[in-house]
Formats: structure tokens, C-alpha cells, sequence
């Protein structure tokens, strides 16, 4: 994701990431986890590669159906603005108190 979505939003990376899988193409991305969280209900493999001196692990993660849906519920991405509005209230209440 580093080249070629760098410019854009999370909002058209998630929509280009839908647009593959739409046409049945297989997508391999490499994402930092600050990312990872945004698009992990598209993905079916989620692969980290951890390093830790000079060994290198790669560990599989595999996502199936019900995942994808959890995952989808709780993505930001997927809030309307008035979630988010309502949220800075309720905090604003309680820092109040």
C-alpha cells in the first residue's frame, strides 16, 4: 500500500480493494498494522512478518465468512458522521462531570 495508495484516502483504498475482489482478482498487499485494521474485513489471509533480530516468521491468519461480518461492524469506516458526533458529546458530558 505504500506506492500506489499512498496518496488516497481510506475511504477510496477500501473502495479500489472492493472493485478487485468485485472482478475476482486476487489482491496482494503489504500494510503497516496502522492499516491493516481499516481493510482486515476484506482480507481472507492476513500474513504478519515478524522479525526479531535475524529470524524472520511468517504467521497465517485466516478469516472466514462470520469474521468478515464482525469485522465489518466494527470498521469506522463504515459509521455515518453522527456516530462520531455523538461519541464527542458523550465524552464532553463525562470530561464535564
Amino acid at each position: 500500500m505504500d506506492e500506489a495508495f499512498e496518496k488516497l484516502d481510506p475511504d477510496n483504498i477500501y473502495k479500489i480493494i472492493r472493485f478487485y475482489d468485485q472482478l475476482g482478482l486476487q489482491l496482494i498487499m503489504a500494510a503497516p498494522k496502522t492499516h491493516q485494521a481499516l481493510y482486515q474485513e476484506t482480507f481472507d489471509t492476513l500474513i504478519s512478518i515478524i522479525r526479531v533480530g535475524r529470524a524472520i516468521q511468517a504467521i497465517p491468519q485466516h478469516f472466514h465468512q462470520e469474521a468478515h461480518i464482525l469485522l465489518r461492524k466494527e470498521n469506522p469506516m463504515h459509521q455515518p458522521r453522527s456516530f462520531f458526533e455523538e461519541r464527542v458529546r458523550e465524552e464532553r458530558r463525562h470530561a464535564a462531570e
